[in-house]
């Protein structure tokens, strides 16, 4: 029997993360299963959340990655990651987020 290869990796945790919606706008959250594709994330208003957003896992990581909801529940939201790691300080710039989309499709 072979063993099963995923493209994605996935870990079931509970780790603290903030969700930067813009303007200065900052709510806490909880990150449950994190893959290098995604996230489920809960533990916020998930009807207030814009469609997409930063997310920076642990208060003590200085980088954010940007997300794209894929689905909501009345607790929790999906995402997807649409950016590649940033600082957390300075956003992704039109042309910095063109060509990770390029390299993705790619």
């Amino acid at each position: 029997m072979g063993q099963e290869r995923r493209k994605n990796f996935r870990i079931a945790w509970n780790l603290p993360g903030t969700i930067d919606i813009g303007d200065g706008v900052v709510r806490p959250c909880i990150v449950n299963d994190l893959s290098n594709g995604g996230a489920r994330i809960s533990g916020v208003e998930v009807a207030k959340l814009p469609d997409e957003f930063k997310l920076r896992i642990a208060p003590t990581i200085r980088v954010a990655r940007h997300c794209r909801v894929m689905w909501r529940t009345k607790s929790e939201v999906g995402v997807e990651f649409i950016h590649a790691l940033t600082s957390y300080d300075q956003p992704a710039t039109a042309e910095t987020a063109s060509a990770e989309r390029k390299q993705v499709t790619a």
